[in-house]
């Protein structure tokens, strides 16, 4: 029963919305007892049943055969920088005016030193490798395609094939050529016919070796960092764009889709291909659940970031971010995806519209202050991703801490979530921890003279670049285990244990 001061933060929680949101309770009303009602079932659902966190190195965890145990990464984030994309510091001096910016530099230069990058996931006993292709250093020009940067990526993956490590291609990763986004980005519709003439360059030079494909790494968090709260490259705030941008992405994930699937099916060259769709699930929550502002607040979250492309792939329409506004209607959309490519970090939490980590006990709060470690989450997300019909694979998954019993906590709990997430039907097919190597991190932040690039400590393995000003390496880069950490360590014990349990049953 709502008490009358209850009564009173809703309708004051309303009012809020009105104000933050323009709403109009005429047209919008329907929707608002929706998001009331919404608010009702999150403050009365029971939560999922407790997820028993194995030691993983050394209990068997329901894991198939076939199971891909996999590291991911971007060219962005571990190449040296082209100099031609949109994280290039000359296009963030032009667009931010900052004179100095944190940007990848040298990164971990995964560029020159590949074949160590994949020796590396080698030594973890990984049988998948989940990296990006560097469209600006495909395509430097409009006009033009780099052959030689085209048979630098075919050599990657060949290498990959040689060594019985399955490459999973993801073509668009939060970074675009410069030229590209001086036209205008994927809000113009018209530029999609580049991006999908370089996606069908790379899927028929690179088809022989590769078998799944990602056409965009998650889309909806592209559209919302870039033109809504500022973060990425071009670094707008509320523009009004990110809808067409999102709408575009979808879209151009589509026709690459059918790109894809009818050159395979008429031509019948190279590894039957499975494209799929890739999305960050971040549980939207309330920071005091009792509180009707911070739940209606977290509603409006998860409906941008979340409901969107869910709703879209399961039933074609496109909607505002305003509630109930149709803006499009694809009606193939939930037919043009293989798998659910799911990346899944954390919950985040609201306290009214300002957002931070929720509360945890002290030996699952990220030093980052906006992620746990939340097996319950991970489940959770597992469930919802796979509503939409489709095999799930999670292909990022990881944590930035200098505490290695925490990046082992990590492992454990949320492979102990997938495995029980196997054992209760869910059709997992693989888990790719983010990332192989300290690399590059995405920033908006201003970078002073005398500052280095920002790198991050999400990696299994330390990286080889020793000095971010001179692109120095580390003098033993090539010696793994040297290198890798030992939370890196506890992985290669977790996918050597399990591979023995799966092949003993």
């Amino acid at each position: 029963m709502i008490n009358n001061k209850q009564k009173f933060l809703f309708i004051f929680a309303l009012l809020q919305i009105h104000t933050s949101y323009n709403i109009d309770f005429n047209q919008q009303s329907r929707d608002i007892k929706t998001l009331i009602y919404q608010t009702y079932q999150q403050l009365t659902q029971s939560n999922t049943p407790n997820i028993t966190v194995k030691n993983l190195a050394q209990e068997q965890g329901n894991f198939p055969t076939e199971f891909d145990f996999s590291v991911s990464s971007s060219s962005t984030q571990n190449e040296e920088n082209s100099g031609n994309n949109t994280w290039s510091r000359s296009y963030i001096k032009t667009v931010t005016g900052h004179e100095y910016h944190r940007t990848p530099e040298f990164a971990c230069k995964s560029w020159e030193h590949w074949q160590d990058d994949i020796d590396k996931v080698i030594h973890l006993g990984c049988n998948s490798y989940r990296f990006s292709i560097e469209w600006s250093r495909i395509q430097p020009t409009a006009d033009h395609f780099d052959e030689a940067a085209i048979a630098h990526y075919v050599a990657i993956v060949e290498y990959c094939q040689n060594h019985n490590i399955k490459p999973t291609i993801c073509l668009h990763h939060y970074s675009d050529p410069i030229w590209f986004m001086e036209q205008g980005g994927f809000a113009k519709e018209d530029n999609l016919q580049y991006f999908e003439t370089y996606c069908q360059k790379m899927y028929e030079v690179l088809r022989p070796y590769v078998g799944q494909w990602i056409v965009i790494s998650q889309p909806v968090a592209y559209a919302v960092k870039s033109y809504k709260v500022g973060m990425m490259p071009p670094f707008l705030t509320n523009s009004g764009l990110e809808n067409k941008v999102m709408l575009n992405m979808f879209k151009t994930h589509m026709n690459v889709y059918d790109m894809i699937h009818n050159s395979y099916n008429t031509t019948k060259i190279g590894i039957e291909p499975h494209v799929g769709i890739c999305h960050q699930i971040v549980q939207m929550q309330p920071a005091n659940k009792i509180n009707p502002f911070d739940q209606l607040v977290a509603n409006f979250a998860d409906r941008l970031y979340n409901k969107t492309l869910l709703r879209f792939f399961t039933d074609g329409h496109f909607r505002s971010l305003t509630p109930k506004i149709d803006i499009a209607y694809e009606p193939q959309a939930p037919q043009k995806f293989d798998f659910f490519a799911l990346s899944y970090y954390s919950p985040l939490a609201f306290n009214g519209t300002k957002t931070h980590a929720p509360a945890c006990s002290p030996e699952c709060a990220s030093p980052d202050n906006f992620r746990i470690i939340d097996k319950q989450g991970m489940y959770d997300a597992i469930v919802c991703a796979s509503k939409l019909g489709k095999p799930v694979y999670v292909v990022e998954n990881g944590i930035t801490t200098t505490n290695e019993d925490q990046r082992k906590l990590l492992l454990n709990s949320y492979l102990s979530a997938i495995s029980q997430a196997i054992s209760d039907g869910y059709d997992v097919r693989g888990y790719s921890y983010w990332t192989l190597m300290n690399d590059y991190e995405w920033m908006d932040i201003k970078l002073q003279e005398h500052e280095t690039p920002c790198i991050s400590e999400f990696g299994l393995y330390k990286n080889r670049v020793i000095d971010k000003n001179t692109g120095e390496l580390d003098p033993n880069f090539k010696n793994h285990e040297l290198m890798l950490k030992d939370g890196g360590k506890y992985y290669k014990n977790i996918i050597t244990r399990q591979r023995q349990n799966s092949i003993e049953n």
